[in-house]
């Protein structure tokens, strides 16, 4: 039952992206005269990505809680290593942001954006840096080690 509720589910955001999808790219411009054309329905292609982030952010705390919810009655020791993992995380996040600069970029027709926002798209950039780099490294060191096994 659960596996047909979740393949419904796939199904409906899968229609929902391809509707949002054809209404961005063929509904027209607000202004197909201004120097820089918006699409109509850029505010509905945002709120979906925006939806879909919440629903996965959701999702992924739900879950996340009742594993470790499980693992720390059964494995104590297992469950300690996943919060250091997050505590890890939060660290490079607050290392990043107080590593960004915050400078303004000046962009033709965008108002300028607060500093606080430029350091958290700065920290949000970094991290993600740091995290490709490190998936990177413990891919490579994972693979060695199998051959060295």
């Amino acid at each position: 039952m659960l596996n047909k509720l979740s393949s419904i589910v796939l199904y409906i955001l899968f229609a929902a992206t391809v509707v949002v999808s054809l209404l961005f790219y063929l509904g027209g411009y607000v202004d197909p005269n201004a120097e820089y054309v918006e699409p109509t329905y850029t505010n509905s292609l945002m709120l979906l990505m925006y939806a879909f982030f919440a629903i996965a952010t959701i999702i992924v705390l739900i879950t996340q809680t009742i594993e470790f919810g499980k693992k720390a009655i059964s494995a104590p020791k297992t469950a300690l290593k996943s919060i250091l993992g997050i505590g890890l995380l939060a660290v490079i996040l607050v290392v990043t942001y107080f590593v960004s600069d915050g400078k303004q970029v000046e962009v033709l027709g965008v108002e300028p954006i607060s500093e606080t926002w430029i350091r958290i798209v700065d920290m949000q950039l970094y991290s993600a840096y740091i995290l490709v780099l490190v998936a990177l490294v413990l891919m490579a060191v994972g693979g060695l080690f199998k051959k060295i096994k």
